[in-house]
């Protein structure tokens, strides 16, 4: 009886201890798959957060920049817009410098290009270009310019003709004098500036006020008011005149 007595209880002890270890084991399984699963998903969330049209480097990466501040040292990103490549270490900035880029595009247009103080514009005779030969220093194409020490802002060239100019509110006046250059040629006259010679005989305004020749008759007038009026007057050359209906 004694017998049978002992080897119950060394059975019993025995299931207690199975069953403590099977347990000890499960927790240890959930907890590392616990962490597994939730370490990785936040790291590709990480990853998945920064917008598209950005480049993002790790502390010890290179990021290839020359002038970077934060290369090599510190965890940051880079616009990867050919006319930008902003660095930044703070994530709220995704927002603002997105938002910059929209007013600016919106503000260029399709008669401007922007390059900031440390781009390269490769217009050669441009006083904000870089140096001869530094174009093709670099491997990042318009990538950060190893002269923009001398330069402290962006500047715009005008698409349209060779003006050039660092005052964003010069942009939307310069726009303006081109939309008036365009409506004067549609209209059918040319401007003469004031102190512009008009090679027109008998021009009452040569070399004395700015005004506007007809290209049809070579008639003057002084406004671009007029310049309707004018052309309203002004009759068809022949030839057009034929094949009007």
């Amino acid at each position: 009886m004694r017998i049978l007595l002992e080897n119950a209880a060394h059975q019993k002890l025995l299931l207690l201890n199975a069953a403590a270890s099977a347990t000890s084991t499960a927790v240890a399984t959930t907890s590392s798959t616990a962490d597994s699963g939730q370490r990785m998903p936040v790291k590709r969330m990480r990853d998945h957060d920064i917008p598209t049209g950005y480049l993002k480097f790790r502390f010890n990466e290179d990021c290839g920049f020359e002038r970077c501040g934060y290369r090599n040292h510190q965890s940051h990103f880079h616009c990867n817009r050919r006319d930008c490549h902003y660095s930044f270490c703070d994530k709220t900035r995704f927002v603002q410098h997105t938002a910059r880029h929209e007013r600016m595009d919106t503000l260029m247009g399709e008669d401007f290009l922007q390059f900031r103080a440390n781009m390269q514009c490769g217009v050669a005779s441009c006083s904000y270009a870089a140096s001869a030969g530094r174009t093709g220093e670099t491997t990042h194409l318009n990538r950060l310019d190893p002269t923009a020490a001398s330069r402290k802002t962006s500047h715009f060239h005008c698409r349209k003709c060779d003006y050039v100019c660092t005052d964003s509110n010069k942009v939307v006046a310069h726009r303006r004098l081109h939309l008036r250059q365009d409506y004067v040629r549609s209209a059918g006259f040319r401007k003469v500036g004031g102190n512009e010679p008009c090679d027109s005989p008998g021009c009452s305004y040569a070399q004395r006020h700015t005004h506007y020749h007809c290209v049809t008759c070579d008639g003057g007038v002084l406004s671009r008011a007029q310049l309707a009026a004018h052309k309203h007057r002004t009759p068809l050359p022949k030839q057009d005149a034929d094949t009007t209906p």
